[in-house]
């Protein structure tokens, strides 16, 4: 706690500047002005061609949200840090066009200001675009939209011969189907143009609790075509809260409930407090409604990271009055400054005690995974997110017996401490073995413990393997498989 309220002041100045201040003091980004970008990037990677591309490429970025951390050493490092700001907002054609290092809570912070959003705000201010696009992003508007990348409409990449290529479904669409999950391992992403639409200044969340996970399923598929977001966390084997959320302009009568407050709780425990009775735990009787202001819903899991705060706090202080009172102020830290400023002994020694693990099924899956981390790990809370999974090229698609443009997929998030004396590399290794069994996509910022064979049996690695032979990628970027495996490496 003591650390955390020294590390505020800098962590909050850098998170104030990295988000806000230099996109004031700097000039307006233009799509010149982003050309110019591009070019400076085009000439480092010229000059490693010229200099017989002696080391695999990677960016000279230091931070980012990942819990592994890549030993850039050996690689040549290209600075892209400038790509980090909006270029352009058409509002005739409805497109926002942006660089990748834009994260989250920029976008949220000059979008909406000007009246609009995107169609899918992953909820921690610190995500990038860029890791969005190339990793992956979900939230609980992927029940309408899928994955990030599913919203995406072009692409621009720089290629290992200094090229600029621009694709889309129609335009290189090897390119633009293969660079989502590949983990900056094709080339340089450049820019993203996303849709565009209105934003309305609240989100009316229905809290639905159950002890039953027949009903959180059925809540969780739930086939209203208005309904705009949904989510679910299990706080134990039988007990649930799903919530749906629609976009609203005007709360009337009803509750607003603000969760800038510092004193306010983390998401995930207003979420409890106001479903379940405090003495007996059982489900309060009614449905409740309460308004959200939109840009405080989208990043609500930033305060705690969901709860892994409070899981690596050990004691389960962070909602507690006292310390909501005193020290909220320190929350949230900047996740990926943290992570750059911690030791790398005392890194090590957290992560290997804390695991933060997604993992993305077919809906029909759902009860069996439950069950099984509740028997391998017993963390609580866990993250339930229904996913509309397309049926597209890639290294990852709809395994779907029927001919359909998608299948209802849910993602699970386990994040905490486990209270199990199990060892975490078994437990982990049996989760991945549940997801591959069931044609399941486990999620590939987190540990990944899957063999080559089993890693190519999850992940279609054909377009991906074709892409990267035709840009010329074997000797310029590390194999994903290569980047994120820590298999038969030390935990």
């Amino acid at each position: 706690m003591i650390p955390g309220i020294l590390f505020k002041p800098f962590s909050y100045m850098y998170q104030f500047y990295t988000m806000k201040l230099k996109y004031l003091l700097r000039p307006k980004n233009s799509p010149k002005i982003h050309e110019q970008k591009v070019k400076k990037l085009q000439k480092q990677i010229l000059e490693w061609n010229r200099n017989g591309r002696k080391n695999k490429l990677c960016t000279a970025k230091s931070l980012g949200f990942t819990i592994r951390s890549l030993n850039k050493k050996s690689y040549t490092q290209i600075n892209v840090n400038e790509l980090d700001d909006i270029i352009e907002i058409d509002t005739t054609k409805k497109v926002l066009k942006v660089e990748p290092g834009l994260c989250m809570g920029t976008l949220t912070w000059k979008l909406l200001k000007d009246g609009w959003t995107i169609p899918m705000i992953p909820e921690f201010e610190v995500l990038t675009i860029g890791g969005l696009v190339a990793g992956t992003g979900i939230e609980s508007t992927s029940h309408k939209y899928g994955l990030f990348y599913d919203i995406c409409l072009e692409y621009e990449v720089v290629t290992p011969d200094g090229s600029v290529v621009t694709c889309s479904k129609d335009q290189n669409p090897d390119l633009f189907y293969a660079i989502p999950w590949s983990h900056g391992t094709l080339g340089f992403l450049t820019s993203v143009t996303i849709p565009i639409q209105r934003f309305k200044k609240f989100v009316k969340v229905d809290y639905f609790p159950t002890t039953s996970i027949e009903d959180a399923s059925v809540l969780l598929k739930a086939s209203n075509k208005n309904i705009d977001f949904i989510e679910g966390l299990a706080f134990g084997k039988n007990k649930f809260v799903v919530m749906h959320g629609y976009f609203e302009d005007n709360p009337g009568e009803g509750k607003v409930h603000s969760l800038d407050p510092w004193y306010e709780r983390c998401w995930d425990k207003h979420v409890e407090f106001h479903c379940f009775e405090s003495s007996s735990g059982k489900p309060n009787s009614q449905v409740m409604s309460e308004y959200i202001p939109v840009r405080q819903y989208y990043h609500r899991h930033t305060k705690g990271y969901f709860w892994a705060l409070d899981h690596l706090l050990g004691n389960k202080v962070l909602n507690t009055l006292w310390f909501r009172y005193l020290f909220g102020w320190i929350l949230p830290f900047n996740f990926a400054l943290t992570k750059a400023l911690m030791p790398a002994s005392l890194g090590s020694t957290i992560f290997k005690l804390h695991i933060l693990q997604d993992y993305m099924i077919p809906m029909d899956n759902l009860k069996d995974l439950v069950e099984l981390s509740h028997d391998l790990l017993d963390i609580y809370p866990l993250w339930l997110c229904p996913v509309k999974f397309f049926n597209k090229p890639g290294m990852t698609h709809s395994n779907s017996k029927i001919k359909a443009d998608f299948e209802l997929f849910i993602d699970v998030g386990i994040y905490g401490t486990t209270r199990k004396a199990i060892n975490e590399v078994k437990a982990l290794k049996m989760l991945e073995k549940f997801a591959l069994e069931n044609k399941g996509i486990q999620f590939l910022y987190g540990d990944v413990y899957l063999t080559r064979d089993e890693f190519s049996k999850m992940f279609d690695m054909s377009l991906y393997n074709k892409v990267r032979e035709k840009l010329g990628c074997t000797d310029a970027f590390p194999e994903i498989f290569e980047k994120v495996s820590r298999y038969n490496r030390d935990f």
